[in-house]
């Protein structure tokens, strides 16, 4: 379970139709790709709607993007769900776990990272962490690495609400110097902090024969 910094990465925007939450994913997505910099390939596929034209079209835009991280020979492509998640219902952008596994069929890329509010949650409290850590299962990330059956394939997401900040720092006269992008976890214990790289956030999900394991990521470095 390394921190690689891939040469290829993916983004599957799932939008519902309500535009300031349908353009706060669009834009932090762009904002993702600008962090990545150049050394980075990245493809963009739009999904609005489970059902109907709107997810027939999504399957082509899936499709292609997925063709095009399989062609990747370096083995460091990473795939981002993007979209606003529900740890109640366990979905991310209306969509559940085994309807997300069947648009995206079998995947090759090194990770997925799913970007979504509390999509590594199981349950609606938080509690003790070895109890959120076994609980972290029945939620939207633990639900989609059983779904897949990919053995080998990491999947993480956060327990906390995700987001993801822009940062300028500009001279006295408005200068841009430097731009700096993050993926914070707001801190739901008490603080209410937004934290990058915050302890016992992440957790990483992969399958072992039939069974889901979940375990804490360690952040060492920006990822």
């Amino acid at each position: 379970m390394g921190n690689l910094k891939p040469t290829v990465q993916g983004f599957i925007c799932f939008l519902t139709g309500e535009k300031a939450r349908d353009d706060e994913v669009v834009t932090t997505t762009t904002w993702l790709s600008d962090r990545a910099g150049l050394n980075c390939r990245t493809m963009v596929a739009t999904v609005r709607g489970a059902s109907g034209k709107a997810a027939d079209r999504a399957k082509l835009e899936v499709e292609l993007l997925l063709e095009h991280l399989a062609e990747e020979t370096t083995g460091k492509t990473r795939l981002y769900l993007h979209g606003h998640g529900d740890h109640i219902h366990h979905t991310i952008g209306g969509w559940r776990a085994d309807d997300v596994a069947a648009l995206l069929g079998k995947v090759q890329a090194s990770r997925i990272r799913v970007l979504a509010c509390r999509a590594g949650r199981g349950s609606p409290e938080l509690g003790a962490l070895d109890v959120q850590l076994q609980n972290s299962v029945n939620g939207f990330a633990g639900q989609l690495c059983k779904a897949l059956g990919q053995r080998g394939l990491e999947i993480h997401a956060n327990v906390y609400p995700q987001l993801v900040r822009k940062r300028e720092d500009r001279t006295k006269s408005g200068v841009i110097v430097r731009t700096v992008i993050s993926k914070l976890s707001r801190d739901e214990t008490g603080t209410g902090s937004e934290i990058d790289r915050m302890a016992h956030s992440t957790v990483v999900f992969t399958l072992v024969g039939d069974r889901v394991m979940s375990e804490w990521k360690q952040h060492t470095k920006r990822v």
